[in-house]
């Protein structure tokens, strides 16, 4: 595994520095290199670039890795990148995933994350959905999603519109649900199954969800919804 991420690093000599972005110096920077635009043709369009793919797909497919495998290990890399608020690499890594296997839907969550670090939630739900109408088993996808639906609902509720608020609660509980159902042991799937059932008044299933959060030892249950449960779901 070590000799795979020095291979990584070697193919991916990106900059050092973190390079951090807002919205619009993304559509600045965008314009001038296309690799930092999502799902960029830049790799096929591009002879040394394509090149450089096909010599990455090589070089970890006799790593013993499947297509699939390099792709995820690319976006993995691009995830920690992310975590440091570094929009640059980030998007080229994503980009590089996405190259070697442009069905991979981790690639679209990728993308959406930068989006939603940016504050662009249009733009993130637009990559999480192009993702999840390619790939209806990832579980990280739906869950990605329905934590911005539910960010959505809070600036809808900050805004006065509590229709919009309750459609995006409607539509956070679905994928949270989808999420659930392709992983029960992602503690924050969890939770949030116990919010969104409190907030739709499910007593019995918040209390169901309540335990599993706990039991699965993650976040702490927070005490607007500690107190909502024991005042309205009493047991």
């Amino acid at each position: 595994m070590r000799t795979l991420h020095v291979a990584l690093i070697a193919l991916f000599a990106l900059t050092t520095q973190a390079q951090t972005l807002s919205f619009p110096e993304w559509q600045l920077r965008s314009e001038q290199d296309p690799l930092l635009k999502p799902r960029s043709s830049a790799y096929q369009n591009t002879e040394a670039l394509r090149d450089e793919v096909v010599s990455l797909r090589r070089t970890l497919q006799s790593k013993g890795l499947t297509v699939k495998q390099a792709s995820d290990s690319v976006v993995a890399m691009g995830f920690v990148a992310l975590l440091k608020t570094d929009h640059v690499k980030a998007l080229r890594l994503f980009n590089q995933a996405y190259a070697i296997m442009p069905e991979n839907s981790e690639a679209y969550r990728g993308f959406g994350g930068v989006f939603e670090s940016m504050e662009r939630p249009l733009e993130a739900h637009e990559q999480f959905r192009a993702g999840l109408a390619l790939d209806t088993t990832n579980a990280k996808l739906y869950r990605d999603e329905a934590l911005l639906l539910m960010e959505d609902r809070y600036a809808f509720l900050q805004d006065e519109r509590p229709r919009q608020a309750d459609q995006c609660l409607d539509g956070a509980y679905k994928h949270f649900n989808k999420a659930y159902a392709l992983d029960p042991t992602d503690n924050t799937t969890t939770y949030f199954m116990f919010v969104t059932n409190l907030l739709r008044m499910n007593c019995v299933k918040a209390w169901e969800y309540h335990d599993l959060a706990v039991a699965q030892n993650g976040r702490s249950i927070e005490e607007q919804y500690r107190l909502m449960l024991n005042e309205s779901c009493k047991r």
